[in-house]
């Protein structure tokens, strides 16, 4: 899914051929090895028992450390709520992992803190995560106790393509995403994906900077650059984005792309736009209108009228570029779309309020 930006008559081949394989040219370009910063895994529970109630969220990094933070509420004021790490889902119980003491409720029944784990529970948590064993989060205090299954959201890392296209000395620097803390098989579904689209974005230009040819004397080098966003990471949903900027020798300007990915993480399936609403839902005429009315509001330019209504015609074409955002959809128009070069890439939020009903508003609606 993306929008891009129109290249100029000078800036020669068309845009992100996806399927291009240039396997000469590819070989003379440098190719780093991707490679994950440090990244976490986060998993958060919501705890109910008869009256007391409230969130744990558990983080583990990748170097080995990991804390779990945790506000109790309707708490017998003055109880000490102990706190277990159990390994199977609510509400069964189980041998602990291990435990730990909060401080005594408030006379407002309110009682959180922040348990710094040891190297030792932090190996057990990540033996259980890897043995695929459902977590949950225990609280017994002296009159009550309650329960929360661990739901873990993705921590997104960062690998990266960097070098040169040797044939026109054509620097590249592309970063993508990677997922963890998920399944491990819906994280290599997902990875595979995102690794792939970065392959085709660096084949592309290095097929596009080879065909431009070197620059003139004294002009810059052909030049790409990626870098990502996330729009929205739930247990269940990943949301984001990825914005490349590729400049031609010679070209009146850079091409900007962005390219944009929502994943299922139950399945590790990439969602299409058609798949967030009921079959037969009138999802591109309710798109279409409430573009309309946002982009009239966000430019303030009724000489723009034609042309944004032009550009969001109840058609998929028009709304490659979406992406899932807490509160609704966002979505993102290429240059020239609905407007002169000077306005950019325009972006919108509609709310879910405004949209078909869908299964996939996060969080549900």
């Amino acid at each position: 899914m993306r929008a891009c930006l129109l290249r100029s008559p000078l800036a020669g081949s068309p845009v992100r051929r996806a399927a291009l394989v240039v396997t000469a040219l590819l070989a003379a370009a440098a190719v780093a090895t991707p490679a994950a910063a440090a990244t976490a895994t986060s998993w958060r529970a919501s705890i109910v028992g008869t009256t007391l109630h409230g969130g744990a969220t558990t983080l583990i990094t990748s170097e080995g450390t990991g804390s779990i933070n945790i506000t109790l509420k309707g708490v017998t004021p003055g109880h000490v709520p102990i706190v277990a790490v159990n390994p199977t889902a609510c509400p069964a119980v189980a041998p602990d992992l291990f435990s730990f003491r909060l401080p005594a409720a408030s006379l407002a029944g309110v009682s959180g803190g922040r348990h710094v784990l040891t190297a030792a529970e932090v190996r057990l948590y990540n033996a259980d995560l890897s043995a695929r064993i459902k977590l949950s989060i225990r609280v017994v205090t002296g009159d009550d106790q309650g329960c929360g299954d661990q739901l873990g959201a993705p921590s997104v890392g960062t690998a990266r393509l960097m070098g040169m296209v040797a044939a026109v000395a054509a620097p590249y620097d592309l970063r993508y995403p990677v997922v963890n803390g998920i399944d491990p098989t819906v994280a290599a579904s997902v990875d595979a994906v995102l690794h792939q689209d970065a392959m085709a974005t660096l084949t592309s230009f290095t097929h596009d900077a080879v065909d431009q040819g070197p620059p003139r004397s004294g002009a810059p080098p052909s030049s790409a650059t990626q870098t990502f966003s996330v729009s929205l990471s739930e247990p269940a949903l990943l949301s984001l984005g990825e914005l490349s900027t590729e400049y031609l020798a010679q070209a009146a300007h850079p091409i900007a792309t962005l390219s944009t990915f929502t994943f299922d993480l139950r399945t590790g399936q990439r969602l299409t736009l058609a798949r967030l609403f009921r079959p037969g839902s009138p999802y591109l005429a309710a798109l279409s209108t409430q573009s309309r009315a946002r982009l009239r509001v966000l430019l303030h330019l009724p000489s723009l009228d034609s042309q944004i209504d032009a550009g969001t015609r109840p058609s998929a074409s028009n709304f490659q570029a979406w992406q899932l955002v807490p509160s609704g959809l966002r979505i993102t128009f290429a240059e020239y779309q609905v407007g002169p070069f000077y306005i950019g890439m325009p972006a919108i939020v509609i709310p879910w309020s405004s949209l078909p009903r869908s299964s996939y508003a996060p969080s549900g609606r």
